[in-house]
């Protein structure tokens, strides 16, 4: 699932809720990962009193000292400058809630399988990935340390604004003063991050993005050289029409393409069994930049 940057405002942990060890962990993802964290966050996730939600902080400030501080202006605690995480927090998971809103705990299923699942290395590293979000729950800058694919090793300036996945590798949606437009980044990719204190510029600001904001449609099948239609048809949810539409922001258009293996060859040449769906408005989607990395968008006609 293709996700943007939410800040998270309810989250369901089973076994633990309403247990006071997991709002303080809650406190403590909200100061890694958000920067600050408030009594709303614990009444709105786990339903407790505003008298409760208090005391935890009290409890948090009193057990981890030198971790926050409260702003009256605000209304909300804020992490020190000697802040340091105290409890361990799983990158995946954290991803998982910060873009959908969704806590995904790790656990063991016996009796529906053996439980094996393929391990990938993500190449993640939590603190560089808390600085990203902090920046983007504050709207600031960063300076990074970033090897790139095509261009190599280079520094740069970022405004990012968004989380997003397709499913197979994680990237931040930012502002790069370097080439001065929208881009994708790989997470995975960043050397370095730096916090710079200052503020993101209107133009670089989320709502600016056109990309982002735009939405494009695809139009998807089952490819025609498939020889069990009916198959990838019900894997579409089709019953009644050929085809199905989906509403994309035009900046994920290519990697909703890539995640579904979706053949996106001018003549339809992909190796069927990889790539079993098509895409059928291909015409439609020239002028979308993110379609460069759709599956065999530059694939020779013949």
């Amino acid at each position: 699932m293709l996700s943007s940057f939410l800040c998270p405002s309810r989250v369901y942990i089973s076994a633990v809720i309403n247990h006071q060890e997991a709002r303080l962990r809650l406190i403590d993802f909200y100061l890694t990962f958000i920067g600050f964290a408030s009594r709303k966050n614990l009444i709105e996730h786990f339903g407790v009193a505003t008298a409760t939600a208090s005391r935890d902080f009290k409890l948090y400030e009193q057990t981890y000292t030198e971790q926050i501080v409260y702003s009256v202006r605000r209304r909300r605690y804020e992490r020190l400058g000697t802040f340091s995480p105290v409890f361990d927090h799983d990158i995946q998971s954290a991803l998982q809630f910060l873009t959908s809103d969704k806590w995904v705990v790790p656990h063991t299923n016996p009796g529906l399988g053996p439980g094996i699942s393929a391990f990938v290395p993500d190449g993640l590293d939590l603190h560089k990935v808390a600085l990203i979000s902090r920046a983007i729950a504050s709207q600031t800058i960063i300076y990074v340390d970033y090897a790139a694919a095509s261009s190599g090793f280079s520094t740069r300036y970022m405004a990012p604004h968004s989380l997003l996945t397709n499913g197979l590798a994680w990237y931040v949606r930012a502002f790069d003063r370097k080439s001065t437009e929208f881009r994708n980044f790989r997470l995975s990719r960043f050397l370095r991050v730096e916090p710079i204190d200052e503020a993101c510029a209107s133009h670089e600001r989320s709502d600016e993005d056109n990309e982002w904001v735009t939405t494009v449609t695809l139009t998807l099948a089952p490819h025609p050289k498939q020889t069990n239609q009916e198959a990838f048809r019900r894997d579409l949810g089709l019953t009644d029409k050929p085809v199905v539409n989906l509403e994309v922001p035009s900046a994920m258009a290519g990697f909703t393409l890539s995640a579904m293996r979706v053949d996106c060859s001018p003549n339809g040449s992909m190796e069927v069994h990889q790539f079993p769906l098509r895409c059928m408005n291909l015409h439609e989607l020239d002028h979308v930049d993110s379609m460069r990395i759709a599956p065999g968008v530059y694939s020779e006609v013949g």
